[in-house]
């Protein structure tokens, strides 16, 4: 199966999400994924709801071209929010964003994607969760519909993963 089709058989099954982190000492950087997103907004929840709402805090700067981002310091903690905009935002697998939609990452994670999107829902639906063991959750869902692929590639960039298929 290819990447694309892994992505979609992904986003068929249950909905959860990611880890990991890449830090400079001052900032985060992180990358938006359906395709690599890009010009979509930035925000981060600073209530720690895992929820988008009104309290949270919009990022002054939206995803550069390879749907990278900056995360400041003071925000490492928190999960991340990538808002996709009807119109405005590009995904570079499909071109320009028909509808919008919301894909989130909780706090240290590397990418934001359909997959860590996941994880987040498994975290807020299930409060005593860790993030480990939603994650856990995720690979077995992912792997309970008969794909077999590896943590690092499901929670990683998946795009610029060498390995062209899964099985």
């Amino acid at each position: 199966m290819n990447k694309t089709g892994f992505l979609a058989a992904s986003m068929v099954m249950a909905l959860t999400a990611c880890g990991g982190s890449s830090s400079d000492g001052d900032s985060s950087f992180v990358r938006a994924i359906d395709g690599y997103l890009s010009n979509a907004e930035l925000w981060v929840d600073v209530n720690d709801n895992l929820s988008l709402d009104s309290a949270d805090i919009k990022l002054d700067s939206n995803t550069d071209t390879d749907g990278k981002f900056t995360l400041p310091t003071e925000y490492k903690t928190h999960a991340v929010f990538v808002k996709a905009i009807s119109g405005q935002t590009i995904d570079t697998t499909r071109g320009l964003v028909a509808s919008d939609f919301v894909l989130a990452a909780p706090a240290g994670s590397t990418v934001a994607s359909p997959i860590t999107n996941m994880v987040v829902k498994q975290l807020a639906a299930n409060p005593g969760m860790t993030q480990a063991e939603a994650e856990e959750k995720v690979v077995q869902s992912v792997t309970d519909s008969g794909l077999a692929v590896s943590s690092k590639l499901i929670f990683g960039d998946y795009l610029a993963d060498n390995s062209q298929n899964v099985s």
